[in-house]
């Protein structure tokens, strides 16, 4: 947004009739306004929590946020996102643990980061699953890292146990 002196001394305020001091000039359009309605400053650019907020990204569990897996992988391809990959460091079949490092590159650099998963921190409806688990939060992890985000994801968390 740019905000300059009125060429025109004949042009009347959107908002009013008073005469316009000012054109205010807003994604290739322009506006003439009073001294009264000339905004104050520009409008602030949306933080990346409020772009994950604004496309239903982010989960309230017992009052706290958390970033979902879906929306970090959105909003880091809207950010660069090239390439993500991924490899087992550690794996017991018998202990159901697996531990995961995830490398994501894109056009803000190269980040790591790791990921586990066995029965202590996984739910019985996904222990199954535990290597695709420890995957799913080492990739989220890294993204958080990729995107500047602090907020946890959800998937990083272990199971909730109900409330009584």
């Amino acid at each position: 947004m740019l905000i300059v002196q009125s060429p025109d001394a004949d042009l009347k305020c959107v908002k009013c009739d008073k005469k316009a001091q000012f054109l205010v000039v807003h994604n290739g359009k322009s506006f003439p306004v009073c001294e009264e309605h000339k905004p104050s400053e520009p409008p602030k650019e949306p933080t990346l929590i409020d772009k994950l907020k604004e496309n239903g990204y982010i989960q309230n569990l017992k009052g706290k946020e958390y970033v979902l897996y879906a929306g970090l992988l959105d909003m880091a391809h809207r950010n660069g996102l090239e390439s993500m990959t991924c490899e087992i460091v550690q794996l017991d079949r018998e202990a159901k643990f697996c531990m995961v490092k995830a490398t994501v590159t894109g056009v803000r650099g190269t980040f790591e980061a790791h990921g586990d998963a066995d029965p202590s921190n996984t739910g019985k409806m996904v222990l199954s699953a535990y290597i695709r688990m420890a995957e799913t939060r080492a990739y989220a992890r890294c993204l958080r890292i990729f995107l500047g985000c602090g907020m946890t994801a959800r998937e990083e968390l272990p199971p909730q146990s109900k409330e009584k």
